[in-house]
């Protein structure tokens, strides 16, 4: 069964890149590529695993993805106008802000490097700076986090790195890229030292994905990547996942985890493959979670900012039962179709699904025709829980309400400070 659903895909896959404009960065064609990468992932371990796809699962996956499609395939249908554009001006960011942005950056990244030593003391860290990123997850996991001030300074990295990266994409693949313009990643390089602080990979894997959507959508709107252009699409793909592997595998080694090249290459496989075969399981096992509160697995964030206001409601979490497989593996992620199956059923997620698939294809559509450079970032932003569906939530568990506000406040802050034209030109003639 899992050949057929692996068949199914590629047919969604080949379908959505073909009617999508042979766009590899349009929503459906993402989704479906994240969902084909993990079953082929999942086709070389699941034997190992002990796993035996059922029917229900086929069709509950398959109508999860076809649903998001014809919901990308409204927007098309409808056909919304939105006004392009195609003028040419020139960025510029001033030396002085720069130079100021990036000394508070240092200072921040300072005091989070602080708090972060001290959470790891809190732990049980008896004083080893090697092992501080060890301590610092245990401390996590009992809910114990970094001073708000140092949180706001994470925000503040992240929303100038993000800002920078774009400008180091628009001027290389606008061509005028001088060396000393690399300086201008100076805010992500500073970013990265908070991520590697965090003793996670997931602020790496959504930079990596940012870094893709921002350099591939801006060549896209310059040169008109098409199939023509496949041999170059596939090169930056892989050079993607490369990076992707060696951030995995140093992130891992930091919280003293990947010893071994066979245990780094068995956790890339669980990490990226296992969803699917653990939601098969899940349904099959018939283990639902439910709360008295409709939507208390899927909404508990914005429950939680309802509670913010003042509204009595109880302390929600949304934790998922774990999954044994037989060669001793276990997880409890199961992509992000079991939160919307658990909360709503198989109806209420399939209205999600096509919800999403609305929405990010009509996001997509306008920043597709508008170069507007606040927008690209933006989208480039919120998109990480397409790419990340095949694995988690994230687009109501982080971004709704809270996390798009935030994002939008961060950046729109970060884009005025750095660059004071929000439109996005190009200039055939030169």
């Amino acid at each position: 069964m899992i050949y057929l659903l692996i068949f199914t895909i590629l047919l969604f896959f080949i379908f959505s890149f073909f009617i999508f404009g042979k766009n590899i960065l349009n929503p459906s064609v993402v989704l479906n590529g994240t969902f084909l990468v993990s079953l082929l992932f999942s086709a070389f371990n699941i034997k190992k695993w002990g796993v035996s796809f059922s029917e229900e699962t086929y069709l509950i996956v398959v109508l999860a993805l076809l649903f998001f499609l014809v919901g990308n395939l409204l927007v098309k249908t409808l056909n919304i106008k939105i006004q392009k554009n195609s003028e040419y001006k020139v960025l510029k960011i001033s030396f002085l802000k720069f130079l100021v942005i990036n000394v508070i950056l240092l200072i921040g990244l300072y005091k989070y490097f602080k708090d972060t030593y001290y959470l790891s003391l809190m732990a049980g860290n008896p004083g080893n700076l090697k092992l501080m990123l060890y301590y610092v997850r245990e401390a996590k996991l009992k809910f114990y986090d970094v001073s708000k001030i140092s949180n706001l300074f994470f925000m503040l990295a992240q929303a100038f790195a993000y800002v920078s990266i774009f400008y180091f994409f628009f001027i290389v693949i606008n061509n005028k890229f001088k060396i000393k313009k690399i300086l201008i990643l100076l805010p992500a390089v500073i970013y990265l030292g908070f991520l590697f602080l965090t003793g996670g990979r997931t602020g790496f894997i959504y930079l990596i994905v940012y870094s893709i959507n921002i350099a591939f959508l801006l060549s896209y709107h310059k040169n008109n990547y098409t199939v023509r252009n496949l041999k170059k699409i596939v090169f930056y793909l892989v050079l993607s996942l490369i990076i992707f592997f060696i951030v995995f595998s140093i992130a891992g080694s930091l919280k003293g985890q990947l010893q071994t090249k066979e245990a780094i290459a068995e956790r890339i496989a669980i990490y990226t493959g296992s969803s699917i075969p653990a939601l098969n399981e899940y349904i099959n096992s018939g283990k639902i979670i439910t709360n008295n509160i409709i939507g208390g697995n899927l909404f508990f964030n914005l429950y939680s900012f309802l509670k913010k206001l003042g509204m009595e409601i109880p302390n929600l979490y949304a934790p998922l039962y774990f999954t044994d497989f037989e060669a001793g593996y276990r997880t409890n992620v199961y992509s992000g179709i079991i939160r919307y199956i658990n909360d709503l059923g198989l109806f209420g997620m399939l209205l999600i699904m096509l919800f999403l698939g609305f929405f990010y294809g009509t996001f997509y559509s306008f920043i597709s025709k508008r170069k507007n450079a606040f927008l690209l970032i933006l989208y480039s932003m919120y998109c990480y829980p397409v790419y990340e569906f095949v694995i988690e939530e994230r687009f109501f568990m982080d971004l709704f309400p809270y996390g798009f506000l935030y994002m939008f406040a961060f950046i729109s802050f970060a884009h005025l400070i750095l660059i004071k034209d929000n439109r996005i030109f190009y200039n055939k003639k030169k």
